[in-house]
């Protein structure tokens, strides 16, 4: 949000993803991770911008190590089977 914006929040949801990362959502709210998609449990990781051994894989990675296992094959299943952008590197995580 850029400052001296008008722009106004209708929930609190945007400004808890902006102040909380991926691990402090997971340990305060698990079901509502385990509800999202791959692709926005990536983009809540870190600065959401998954590169090899940044801030968002090293979370992402730490997420992934307290999934359940069945989560964890609907992940690799969904990564295998549905073309997103990189797709190959959060299956290589």
């Amino acid at each position: 949000m850029l400052k001296g914006s008008n722009y106004i929040r209708d929930s609190g949801l945007e400004e808890a993803q902006e102040n909380m990362a991926l691990l402090s959502i997971w340990s305060s709210n698990p079901e509502a991770v385990l509800s999202l998609s791959i692709e926005q449990i990536v983009a809540t990781a870190g600065d959401g911008k998954l590169r090899d051994d940044n801030e968002c894989s090293q979370e992402l990675r730490a997420f992934l190590a307290q999934v359940p296992s069945e989560k964890l094959a609907e992940y690799a299943d969904h990564c295998l089977t549905v073309r997103f952008d990189k797709s190959g590197i959060v299956c290589k995580t």
